[in-house]
């Protein structure tokens, strides 16, 4: 699964302070079963504590720890003014920092941005006497088999993401370089899941192409 950088465009004036809206999706229960139905949303901090979710006329309001995650798929608006349809995914996480609201849990749904061999999340703090910036955005970086959750921040971006890309030396040395910085984080973690990717189908065709040669040269 990819979730791509048309979030980040199509929804950018819309997901945090959306009116309450129902959409088509799914929950994936502590079991690890998928359940479609659907999903209703309030706003961006809302939908990171709870979700109310939907399967016929049985409606259920879920928190953090009751789910693995959810995700539904977002009718929005292209940059052309163009309708478009979005799937948006969440996992349940610990955050690190600051709970979205004053009082509130740490155990919040984050939005995979990315996923992969590094899957890349975020989510959204209050600051209720900010009018100007009422949201400050947090990212986290976690390691495909380990479920530390590591916070990369404009000041620790340069660091941290270097050392933990640091295999895919060429990318690591990019970091905090042009087109590589901070605000293009989302960018700098997709290149490193594709060329990983790539890593793992090599020797999957060396053995094809080994097996081929090895073929034409059997005797019967």
């Amino acid at each position: 699964m990819r979730v791509f950088t048309t979030i980040l465009a199509i929804l950018l004036s819309l997901n945090l302070i959306a009116k309450e809206n129902t959409f088509n999706g799914y929950i994936i229960n502590k079991k690890g079963q998928r359940i479609e139905g659907q999903i209703k949303t309030k706003n961006v901090t809302v939908d990171q504590m709870k979700i109310t979710f939907a399967d016929g006329d049985i409606k259920i309001v879920y928190k953090p720890i009751d789910l693995i995650g959810y995700g539904y798929e977002f009718k929005g608006e292209n940059e052309f003014g163009e309708d478009t349809f979005v799937w948006r995914h969440y996992k349940s996480k610990t955050a690190q920092s600051y709970a979205p609201r004053f009082y509130a849990s740490k155990e919040v749904f984050m939005e995979v941005m990315e996923e992969g061999e590094v899957i890349l999340y975020d989510y959204y703090v209050e600051v209720p006497k900010n009018i100007d910036e009422p949201y400050i955005r947090f990212f986290y970086m976690e390691i495909s088999g380990s479920d530390e959750l590591i916070e990369v921040s404009k000041e620790n971006y340069k660091e941290t993401v270097s050392l933990e890309l640091e295999d895919h030396y060429e990318l690591s040395d990019k970091i905090g370089t042009v087109n590589h910085r901070f605000r293009n984080l989302w960018k700098v973690v997709r290149l490193y899941n594709d060329w990983k990717e790539l890593q793992y189908m090599a020797p999957a065709a060396d053995i094809s192409e080994g097996e081929n040669e090895y073929s034409e040269t059997m005797p019967f």
